[in-house]
């Protein structure tokens, strides 16, 4: 269950942010990044049917699920340096600002 629900809450946070988002690039932009995850997602779906459908034990059936599962995290890993990364610039933007007003408020 955590499976799908880490997921699909990552893209409801995507869908938060789309929200208070400008309409226009940053709308586009967030588009393609869905569209990239659930692409993502379907890629490692599709190659667990696959997987599934050339099962011949229980063994094999054990070992789809375990390769779908490591896909699975090194996608959320993936997700998980790409968030960092982008509140670090996030942050970065914030820190310029407030500097700026700083330096407003001293003139």
């Amino acid at each position: 269950m955590k499976k799908v629900i880490i997921p699909l809450f990552f893209i409801c946070i995507g869908f938060s942010s789309l929200a208070v988002a400008e309409p226009g690039a940053q709308a586009e932009e967030f588009k393609q990044k869905l569209i990239a995850h659930v692409d993502g997602e379907i890629a490692i779906l599709s190659q667990f049917k696959t997987c599934i459908q050339a099962a011949k034990s229980r063994p094999d059936f054990e070992a789809c699920n375990l390769a779908k599962n490591e896909a699975q995290k090194k996608k959320m890993v993936e997700m998980k340096k790409e968030q960092l990364e982008n509140r670090k610039k996030q942050l970065a933007i914030e820190e310029k600002q407030l500097n700026e007003m700083a330096k407003a408020e001293k003139k």
